[in-house]
């Protein structure tokens, strides 16, 4: 019977695996840091800002450069003949190269404001006597250097029209940081109340074990009694009976406690496999705050809630 005393004793600090200590501050980090459900929202919300971010991108100056050539011959009519006059040819050849280059800007009215340098290289046999052979024409240089506007009067013309696009990027920003925020807040609620769960279930697998300590202590000392002849064999049966029952229901407190510390690591993404340190709650409740008045709580919902938040701004 001393070595069930032992036994019994040694199920106190049994354990399906090593522990760790895990405060609940430090649960909140990590669920915030590793959680499966708060990630994808995070990476959601910082691409939906980031797209928001390059809508922004459309005032900004763009630069531009071009160039474009022109190789054209075709017989003259009789129209085009006699407005040539004494230079007529029966064929017109030109080779022109036009560039340009310069920068574009975007107004919030939706005005395109250009400003920059055009250069075109004019080479055709306008003008050239009839005994000019074809392919010695004439070169003429064209040069444009300024600021050239074009405001939309009808479609595409105004702020509204033109700002439609960032402001719907703004938007998409917004309700996926809203989605974020509602994803932390319900992670962390479920990660609290699981944390709490299992200091409960740990609390109660630690009353069952110091109730099995109990009973086999007093199996043995009915053991003894009876080996000195103070004592029957009903009282030793039944405290055995009453050792099995606790060891029954410490089982099944410590498989419960198990069971919340594995459902408290995947909250967080840990790894629960054989060698895993399952977490271990330390700390102890303490008594909630006041809670507020009704109106401050439906007034702090309008305000904060981000449930209502999103809806508001998908109807806006």
């Amino acid at each position: 019977m001393a070595a069930l005393a032992a036994s019994c004793l040694s199920t106190r600090v049994a354990a399906h695996g090593p522990t760790t200590d895990l405060r609940l501050a430090d649960l909140r980090k990590l669920v915030l840091d590793q959680s499966e459900q708060i990630q994808p929202r995070l990476y959601e919300s910082e691409a939906s800002d980031r797209g928001a971010q390059g809508e922004r991108g459309i005032f900004e100056p763009a630069f531009v450069a071009g160039a474009d050539y022109q190789d054209t011959l075709r017989p003259n009519n009789r129209q085009q003949t006699a407005q040539l006059g004494f230079f007529a040819r029966p064929t017109f050849a030109e080779r022109n190269t036009l560039y340009n280059a310069g920068l574009e800007f975007l107004l919030g009215t939706g005005a395109r404001v250009r400003t920059g340098y055009a250069l075109r290289d004019l080479n055709n046999n306008s003008g050239a006597s009839a005994t000019t052979s074809p392919a010695s024409v004439g070169r003429q240089y064209e040069t444009f250097v300024g600021i050239s506007a074009t405001q939309p009067l009808l479609k595409g013309g105004g702020i509204d029209a033109t700002t439609a696009k960032l402001r719907l990027a703004a938007l998409a920003s917004s309700v996926a940081f809203q989605e974020y925020r509602r994803q932390v807040f319900l992670a962390l609620a479920s990660a609290e109340a699981a944390y709490w769960d299992l200091r409960l279930a740990q609390e109660q697998a630690s009353i069952t074990a110091d109730s099995l300590a109990t009973a086999a202590k007093v199996l043995a000392d009915n053991e003894a009694r009876l080996d000195v002849g103070k004592g029957s064999a009903l009282d030793v049966v039944q405290a055995q009976a009453a050792v099995s029952s606790r060891k029954a229901r410490v089982a099944q407190a410590r498989q419960t406690a198990f069971d919340y510390a594995s459902r408290l690591s995947s909250l967080y993404s840990q790894f629960t496999g054989a060698d895993a340190a399952l977490p271990k709650a330390v700390d102890s409740p303490e008594s909630a705050a006041p809670a507020p008045a009704a109106m401050a709580s439906y007034q702090m919902a309008f305000v904060k809630h981000p449930a209502y938040m999103l809806r508001q701004q998908q109807v806006s």
